[in-house]
């Protein structure tokens, strides 16, 4: 009699070599059944018992191992899939929610991985389904086939009885939802009869079938289904084989050479049919490939068709710690065991290798179609003409039947791992933190005398611009003969003004006398305006007349101020009663509800806790006692690599970020560590961006000597290429959203070049801070705003408070 398993064997596409008289496929009902092998009292021997009763009657079964499985127990199953290859696969199980971003799910699956391995599932065998017990609305099954997953399957715990969806995707994707829990009580011909009509899952608990007799029963009455024609048992990989829409596996080769530059005739030959397909492929050292003890393989990243795509180190162990070169992709040798592939804590790509199979790669793929594989090609395997044709037939089909090519390691971890670019910048980061950090260095006496120099002229905008009645100094000036100034100055302003006259005072410019007689003047000096009944600063205000130029009130700018006061105090130069003073005229609980920070304006009070002012105002307003929320997750000073993405993503969901606040943050309050990291990477941005274009970048907010007058230049750091670079304004007219605005409005800020040198020095920020030396400088009277990013022009005689302002502040910290 034909036997279960020789009907599944005889499957090709959807057609089913049958016993006589049994119903087509087309008729009879497709049915998985799934067990659930969840942590119980049950020993691995009664595991094995009990699903044995169904492949002895060749019933297929998915086994849904529980991630709470002892070691014993994995090892167990693991055994038993082996002896029955055909009949039995298994599904992990996702019992907690990753959240809706994709490396956050493409990480939940590589740890799946990682912690089946870990408890003894072998490398070789083959893991394609996950169970998701979360909300499946959510899961993005292409982040899972990063992992290796092609199938999910969820059937969730509040369902009884759902007809099952079977959706299979492109790339040999399949989504199967619903079905049929089975309880310990249910009889097999109750459950039949409320089975769907086209396709049912059924699915146990392994604990509910816990007696022989309730075991043999639902095997029997299985079996019997299927020979009877009723229906047609299946695995969900068989289904997917027979139903998908085309099953595309990716194939990466190594092969192995002692010199790259010298290699044999065979090993040239095949290196020449590689370029002459248009393949790509990497090479390593033999001498290395197979010992137990290597840390590294010592791998050549090349591509015979296009230039590298990524960094990566072939490692020999799963345990590596986080690379300290910027890894992006480790290849474990042949040789590792418990190897996996995924996406590791550090933020690596992991990437598991077999060498070449002695009988070739056709007999392979057709035992295990769907499994991305990284092969080893050894000098043994092409030595010989006969061996070498049979290599590039086996590779010339597998490219034909799969439409993807041979692929290097590099190509192979960027097709399978997708990298979003908010990945991209924390790799970045890494290796530029390794390899080309910003370094303190040592000022000789000509750079200490040209930095005072500088400070001297940022001084001169201030003390000839200052009202004598108010203290206070205009927001813009045009320096130009018979030039205009604008008078409106917001609280931001006059912060730069306090912290730019502790500068001046830091430098020995003036002494502590007139730093403080100038602070307490200003302080005297500001503005209440009535808004919503309560007495706040106003947003804008005219710098001679203290008249409020709007209604309006900005928490961020005014939060800026309270730094800038705490700093005054902090260094002695006015008294913490003489601030309090000053803040008590003011009514900034209206500013901080509930934890919330608040802006005015449109005759209310509008929520704007959600920016990248947040994380710098905060402390100043926590200093004065109001406790603000924070928009940013914090960071461990240790952070994982999911920390650092976690907040990366909430620093892109926000939006652009520039220069300011970020490095001001640092320089005045220290700085939290989530902070020091986004500045990082965004001078990593910066100067990748030069090293591979040439051109600069310095983004902040910047004034402009033409309409609309002001911009927002930053970085999106979920974006790639030019298109994270924005610039924005508060202008709504379109024009100024044009390609063409861009590239004329696009600004290198003269403020922020000289504070990429006080807190990150480096070549290129000493370049930018020369460049601007250059440039910037308006005779004796002040430094411009910028320079234009199209041309390197400065904004000709337009200056202004903040950027004198921060350049003495910048200043006076790199002369310390």
């Amino acid at each position: 009699m034909i036997s279960r398993r020789a009907v599944i064997q005889g499957v090709i596409g959807s057609t089913l070599a049958l016993p006589a008289g049994r119903a087509t496929a087309q008729q009879a009902q497709t049915w998985i059944v799934q067990i659930d092998v969840d942590h119980s009292a049950l020993s691995a021997a009664d595991m094995i018992e009990a699903v044995g009763a169904f492949t002895e009657r060749h019933v297929p079964v998915l086994l849904a191992l529980d991630p709470a499985l002892s070691a014993e127990q994995v090892q167990a199953i693991s055994e038993l899939v082996s002896a029955n290859k055909g009949l039995l696969e298994c599904a992990t199980v996702l019992t907690k929610d990753p959240g809706e971003r994709r490396y956050f799910q493409t990480r939940a699956a590589s740890e799946l991985r990682r912690s089946l391995s870990e408890r003894g599932w072998p490398t070789e065998l083959p893991l394609r389904c996950c169970d998701v017990r979360n909300d499946p609305a959510s899961v993005d099954p292409f982040a899972f086939r990063d992992a290796g997953f092609r199938i999910l399957i969820s059937l969730q715990d509040d369902e009884e009885q759902t007809a099952p969806v079977f959706n299979a995707q492109d790339g040999g994707l399949l989504d199967i939802r619903g079905g049929i829990r089975i309880r310990a009580e249910d009889a097999p011909s109750a459950i039949f009869a409320r089975a769907h009509s086209s396709a049912s899952v059924f699915r146990f608990s392994l604990f509910d079938l816990y007696t022989k007799s309730k075991q043999k029963e639902w095997a029997t009455a299985l079996s019997d289904a299927f020979w009877q024609g009723r229906a047609f048992v299946t695995l969900p990989s068989d289904y997917l084989l027979q139903h998908g829409r085309g099953i595309t596996s990716r194939l990466g080769l190594i092969l192995e050479t002692p010199d790259a530059k010298n290699p044999t005739a065979p090993i040239k030959e095949i290196m020449n049919q590689f370029s002459a397909r248009g393949w790509s492929l990497s090479l390593v050292d033999p001498g290395l490939a197979g010992r137990t003890n290597n840390d590294y393989w010592d791998c050549d990243p090349r591509e015979q068709a296009e230039p590298s795509l990524s960094k990566f180190q072939c490692r020999s162990s799963a345990e590596d710690a986080i690379s300290e070169i910027g890894d992006r992709v480790a290849l474990l040798n042949p040789d590792t065991e418990g190897g996996w592939t995924g996406l590791r804590a550090d933020g690596v790509f992991q990437i598991t290798t077999e060498f070449w199979p002695q009988g070739g790669l056709t007999d392979v793929l057709r035992v295990d179609p769907f499994s991305d594989r990284s092969l080893v090609l050894r000098s043994d395997d092409i030595r010989t003409p006969i061996q070498r044709r049979k290599v590039l037939a086996d590779l010339d089909a597998y490219s034909s039947l799969n439409r993807t090519g041979v692929l290097s390691v590099e190509r192979l971890a960027t097709e399978l791992l997708t990298p979003p670019p908010a990945l991209d910048r924390v790799w970045s980061h890494r290796e530029r933190m390794a390899l080309d950090p910003p370094r303190a260095q040592t000022l000789d006496s000509e750079a200490r005398a040209s930095l005072l120099d500088d400070a001297r002229i940022a001084w001169n905008f201030i003390l000839t611009h200052s009202d004598p009645r108010t203290g206070l100094c205009p927001g813009t000036v045009d320096l130009a003969p018979g030039g205009s100034r604008d008078d409106s100055i917001t609280m931001w302003d006059v912060a730069s003004q306090i912290l730019g006259t502790l500068g001046a005072g830091s430098s020995g410019l003036i002494d502590q006398a007139e730093v403080t007689d100038r602070i307490e003047g200003i302080l005297s000096n500001l503005p209440v305006t009535s808004l919503g009944g309560h007495k706040l600063p106003p947003s804008f205000f005219h710098a001679s007349s203290l008249r409020a130029q709007e209604l309006g009130f900005d928490s961020c700018d005014t939060g800026r101020f309270l730094n800038a006061l705490s700093v005054a105090v902090d260094t002695g130069a006015i008294s913490r009663d003489a601030a309090e003073e000053c803040i008590n005229q003011w009514d900034l609980s209206a500013a901080v509800q509930d934890g919330r920070l608040y802006n005015f304006g449109s005759g209310r009070f509008h929520d704007v806790t959600n920016s990248h002012c947040n994380a710098y105002v905060r402390r100043g307003y926590q200093r004065w006692g109001f406790e603000v929320e924070r928009a940013l997750p914090p960071i461990p000073d240790d952070p994982s690599t999911d920390d650092l993405m976690a907040l990366v993503f909430a620093a892109g969901d926000i939006g652009a970020y520039g220069t300011e606040p970020m490095l001001l943050d640092i320089l005045e309050t220290g700085a939290d560590p989530a902070i020091q990291y986004l500045a990082e990477l965004l001078f990593d941005a910066q100067l990748s961006w030069f090293e591979d274009t040439g051109e600069f970048k310095c983004v902040s907010e910047s004034p402009l000597n033409f309409a609309p007058w002001f911009i927002y230049n930053g970085l999106r750091v979920d974006r790639a290429a030019e298109d994270a670079w924005t610039l924005l304004t508060l202008a709504k007219d379109r024009t100024y959203q044009t390609e063409d605005f861009k590239r004329k409005a696009e600004v290198l800020s003269t403020k922020s070049a000289y504070l990429w040198e006080a807190l990150f020095p480096h070549p290129y920020s000493t370049k930018l801070r020369e460049l601007m030396q250059e440039k910037a400088r308006i005779q004796e009277q002040g430094f411009s705003a910028g320079l234009f990013a199209r041309d390197l022009s400065p904004m000709e005689n337009y200056s202004d408070l903040n950027t004198n302002g921060i350049i003495l502040s910048a200043v006076a910290r790199m002369l310390e």
